[in-house]
C-alpha cells in the first residue's frame, strides 16, 4: 500500500510527541536558600537536644563492646559578640566500640554573625584522636579544630570535646567544647562559657 504524506498538522503533532519523549528535563529542584538551610539545622539541633535531654546517659555495661556507629545530627557554635552569632552545621560522629576510639566532622555550615543575615560558611571542622573511656565522668574525649569562612568572617576553632552517649544502648551522643578550648571569630578570642560555646549532637 503507498504512504500517504503527512499533512502540515501531522508534521507539528509528530514534532510535539518526538520533543515530549526526547529524554529531556526541565529545572532541578530549586537549592534552599541560606536563611532556609539555617532554619532547618536549627530545628534538627533543637529536636536533638529534646531527645538527649530527655534520654539517661548510658551506663557503662549498657555501652556496646564491639561495631562502629555512625551518628548523624548538628553541631551548634554560639560565639558572645554584642548581637548573638550562632552558626549550625551537619555533623558525622563515628564511634569505634570496639577499639573504643571516636572520629569525626562536622561541614555545611550556616550562620548568623552579630545578627547579620544567614550566610553560608565553607570550610569543616575535624573531631580527631577521640576515646572512649566509660570510668571517666566525660565516656568520651576528643580534639576537635578547624576553620570556617562565609562572607567576611572567619571562625577558628581549637581544642577539645568532652561528651556521653545516651539511651539504654548508645542511641545518642552529645559533646561540648571544654573550657580551656579556643573559639577566635575575625581574630578575637572567645573563652568557652556563658554564651560561647560548641555542641555537637547525634543520634544513630
Amino acid at each position: 500500500m503507498k504512504s500517504l504524506p503527512l499533512s502540515t498538522a501531522g508534521v507539528l503533532a509528530l514534532a510535539v510527541l518526538v520533543a515530549g519523549c526526547d529524554g529531556g528535563v526541565g529545572p532541578g529542584p530549586v537549592p534552599p536558600t541560606p536563611a532556609e538551610s539555617y532554619q532547618a539545622l536549627a530545628n534538627e539541633n533543637a529536636a536533638l537536644r529534646v531527645r538527649v535531654d530527655s534520654a539517661p546517659v548510658t551506663p557503662s555495661f549498657g555501652l556496646p563492646v564491639s561495631g562502629v556507629a555512625l551518628y548523624d545530627g548538628t553541631t551548634l557554635i554560639n560565639v558572645a559578640t554584642p548581637t548573638t552569632s550562632i552558626i549550625y552545621g551537619d555533623s558525622v560522629v563515628r564511634a569505634d566500640f570496639g577499639n573504643r576510639t571516636v572520629t569525626g566532622y562536622a561541614e555545611n555550615f550556616v550562620g548568623r554573625i552579630n545578627g547579620a543575615p544567614a550566610r553560608e560558611f565553607a570550610g569543616r571542622l575535624n573531631i580527631t584522636g577521640g576515646t572512649i573511656v566509660p570510668a571517666r565522668d566525660r565516656d568520651v574525649l576528643a580534639n576537635i579544630s578547624g576553620s570556617l569562612v562565609g562572607g567576611p568572617d572567619r571562625l577558628n576553632v581549637s581544642g577539645q570535646l568532652g561528651g556521653n552517649f545516651y539511651g539504654s544502648n548508645a542511641q545518642l551522643f552529645e559533646a561540648d567544647i571544654a573550657n580551656s578550648a579556643n573559639i577566635s571569630l575575625n581574630g578575637l578570642p572567645y573563652a568557652p562559657g556563658g554564651r560561647t560555646g560548641l555542641t555537637v549532637r547525634g543520634e544513630r
